[in-house]
């Protein structure tokens, strides 16, 4: 996207091109070594780190936890060989201006 990503919508879909070129061919080897169990430990921590900046009330730090967390779900979400998936989890999240 030329000129950058303006709504949430469009920094979304950055952040899945982003991701598509990590799972790429010339992406990262380690984006791609990745699966649904190796990502439980991540999705676990990056969980605790949201509820811990809650607990201290700590707003920029839930912003980047959560942050953290969505790329983490984004992750297993890419992971998912089934398209239907990946299309109805968006549908029901309902991310607005997404593809």
């Amino acid at each position: 996207m030329s000129g950058g990503a303006k709504t949430t919508g469009e920094k979304f879909n950055r952040l899945v091109e982003i991701m598509a070129t990590l799972r790429g061919p010339n992406g990262c080897p380690w984006d791609k070594q990745q699966d649904f169990n190796s990502l439980k430990p991540m999705l676990v921590e990056e969980v605790y780190e949201v509820l811990e900046a809650i607990e201290n009330s700590d707003f920029d730090g839930m912003a980047e936890e959560l942050g953290d967390l969505l790329l983490h779900v984004r992750a297993a979400v890419t992971r998912s060989r089934d398209t239907l998936f990946r299309e109805l989890f968006f549908l029901r999240i309902g991310v607005p201006g997404t593809k």
